[in-house]
């Protein structure tokens, strides 16, 4: 735990890093994890690989599905994970843990950046938990340089589970991913605040992009 709480300090300094486009407003917060992956430390998946990162709860951990195949080099960008089109049973899957703290509610904020073959073919994207699955609230699509996509959506569930899982598999033909920043906060929710609260966010984004 001791080297990825020195990557904190080192995060909260920092500006965004490559394709982290859009971070929550509430980031570094208390009850609030961050974890990046750039995928440069190869091919085996592992903890987080990039910064921003912060999570005192434990070790996020990324773990590839058969037939996910690395690639030092793809499309114009380096590292990049070639899910294929093998459906919901193949991709990434990406550990997250958290507090665990069932009196709060839970966000997440998920940023993709993706490649795909036919756009806009929509990615395949499950977040589940110990406590049930995360609800989608929002979607939004940034086309970037070289044919690529940056994809933030944004994920509720009424209480805070101790971990959650969240699974990118291809929906059709190939697609690649560049990067993955994944924003969790746990909280007490005011009444009826749920899901406006997370589109009170993305417009915050919105304005300042």
């Amino acid at each position: 735990m001791r080297p990825m709480s020195i990557l904190a300090v080192l995060a909260l300094s920092a500006p965004a890093f490559a394709d982290d486009l859009t971070p929550p407003i509430w980031r570094f917060n208390p009850g609030t994890t961050v974890q990046h992956w750039d995928f440069s430390a190869g091919p085996a998946g592992g903890p987080p690989d990039a910064l921003p990162l912060n999570n005192p709860y434990g070790t996020p951990q990324l773990t590839p599905l058969p037939p996910a195949i690395w690639h030092p080099t793809m499309m114009g960008r380096s590292d990049v994970w070639d899910l294929m089109s093998t459906g919901v049973a193949a991709g990434l899957d990406f550990f997250i843990p958290n507090t665990g703290n069932s009196a709060h509610q839970k966000e997440l904020w998920l940023q993709v950046t993706y490649w795909v073959p036919v756009p806009p073919v929509p990615i395949g994207i499950q977040v589940a938990s110990g406590s049930g699955p995360f609800t989608p609230i929002s979607s939004t699509i940034t086309p970037l340089p070289g044919g690529w996509f940056h994809e933030l959506s944004i994920w509720s569930i009424p209480v805070c589970p101790a971990s959650e899982v969240v699974h990118i598999y291809p929906t059709s033909a190939a697609l690649y991913i560049d990067q993955v920043v994944i924003d969790t906060q746990c909280f007490i929710p005011a009444p009826g605040a749920g899901a406006p609260l997370a589109l009170a966010g993305l417009f915050a984004i919105r304005r300042r992009r």
